[in-house]
Formats: structure tokens, C-alpha cells, sequence
């Protein structure tokens, strides 16, 4: 809520960065580097290029992958690894799941996981032992999910009785139960 006595500054520009194409999807803001203050992660969307941003608007790394389709969906990052890295995952149109050291820009892993456009891949500690496993939400293959160093967990399509799942947006998951 607004009160007339609080006191806003304009906001300044500090620097400008110029992606080469559209960003459809959020940045991903977080502190992934040794450079002082928060990376920005962008998809640059029609270049099919993931680019981590420094703090002052200079460019850290590219990675210029094989993705065969535009990067409609944005980077999420690890918050629990066993050295203690930070890793990313994107999905994309051509099926690929890829997991990338979020330092340095280069990939360790990719998987055929399923078609991912518009929505969202995740990391989340699905069985609580203090490692994030790696979930997508596909137009093709329902939900999959993967360990950190891309072996494949399980997939689910759907029920016998109903179609297969078809997820065109961004997923979530939580403890619900809080155990």
C-alpha cells in the first residue's frame, strides 16, 4: 500500500544488455558465478542460445547447443547438489532435456525426454536425500524425471483410461504433507 510520507527514487539505468533475438521466457537471476553480485540467465529465444549476464551487464558465457527449436523455456537451477555446483536445466521443442554447469556454461549432460515448449523444467529433491533430481513437464511424454547425473528415474503419461498428458506450462512441486 502506497502512503504519501514514503519516499521513491526514479529507477536509473545501469547498463543495458542487447540479447540478439526475443526473450519469451523470464530470466533466471541468482549468484552462480565468482563475479561480484547476482548472473542473469536469459534464453535467447530465436538464436537458441542460453547466456549467463554478470552483475554489470557484461556477458560471463554462451552456450550456442544443438537445440534444433527456438528456447521457449526458461533455465531452473539446482539448490541441492553433492559437490555443491550449481547446475541448470532447460528443456526445449526438439525433445532435449540438457543439464548445464551453471559456472561455466557447458553442458554435462542432455536426454530425449520429450517435447517441452512453453513450459518448464524444475529441480527438486524427490525422495529427500539432500540431492535435487531433475523434472519436465513434455507435450509428448507426460512428466519425467531424471537423477542429477541424468539417469533416468521414472516417467508418467497418465491413467490407461485417459489421454496422455500434455503439458504446454510451466510445473511446480512442494511437500504438502510436510514429511
Amino acid at each position: 500500500m502506497f502512503h504519501p510520507n514514503n519516499s521513491f527514487s526514479q529507477p536509473k539505468e545501469k547498463w543495458i544488455f542487447n540479447a540478439e533475438s526475443q526473450l519469451y521466457v523470464p530470466p533466471l537471476v541468482a549468484d552462480v558465478c565468482e563475479e561480484p553480485g547476482n548472473e542473469i540467465i536469459i534464453s535467447d529465444s530465436e538464436v537458441r542460445t542460453l547466456r549467463c549476464i554478470s552483475a554489470s551487464g557484461k556477458q560471463i558465457w554462451k552456450l550456442d547447443h544443438t537445440w534444433k527449436k527456438r528456447l521457449t523455456s526458461a533455465a531452473a537451477l539446482t539448490n541441492k547438489t553433492p559437490d555443491g555446483k550449481p547446475l541448470l536445466l532447460i528443456g526445449n521443442g526438439d525433445g532435449s532435456l540438457t543439464c548445464i554447469d551453471a559456472e561455466k556454461g557447458k553442458v554435462i549432460w542432455q536426454r530425449n525426454a520429450g517435447r517441452i515448449e512453453w513450459g518448464s523444467t524444475i529441480w527438486v529433491d524427490l525422495n529427500d536425500d539432500g540431492i535435487d533430481e531433475a523434472v519436465a513437464g513434455t507435450i509428448d511424454s507426460g512428466i519425467v524425471a531424471y537423477s542429477i547425473d541424468g539417469t533416468k528415474l521414472w516417467g508418467y503419461k497418465g491413467g490407461n483410461d485417459r489421454p496422455v498428458l500434455s503439458l504446454k506450462t510451466p510445473i511446480a512441486a512442494a511437500d504438502i504433507d510436510g514429511d
